[in-house]
């Protein structure tokens, strides 16, 4: 009720009488024809079924590029840790065959 709920009860509030209206006034100014109306849902169902597919070939190309950063990045890092060794140092450091980084 906190999100929605006043909404929602004015909408059925609304629409009730707007077709209780309709059913007891017999009146014509609320007639709305079936043509123009399925006209423009088919209209909106292609519009929206176009945006759906470029919003999935959007997150779809962002995948593509992010898992090409991350491969990458891992390439890059196999590439230093497999450079940065510890074979011309005087002394050994036990335990490691890297350079470390940070406080160690």
């Amino acid at each position: 009720m906190q999100f929605s709920g006043w909404h929602l009860v004015w909408l059925t509030a609304w629409a009730a009488i707007v077709t209780l209206g309709y059913e007891n006034t017999q009146w014509d100014i609320l007639f709305i024809p079936w043509l123009p109306l399925s006209l423009i849902g088919t209209a909106v169902a292609f519009y929206i079924g176009f945006k759906n597919n470029q919003a999935y070939d959007r997150i779809w190309e962002a995948r593509k590029i992010w898992g090409a950063i991350v491969n990458s990045s891992r390439s890059w890092g196999s590439a230093v840790k497999a450079y940065i060794s510890d074979q011309f140092v005087e002394t050994n450091i036990p335990g490691k065959n890297c350079i470390p980084f940070g406080p160690n």
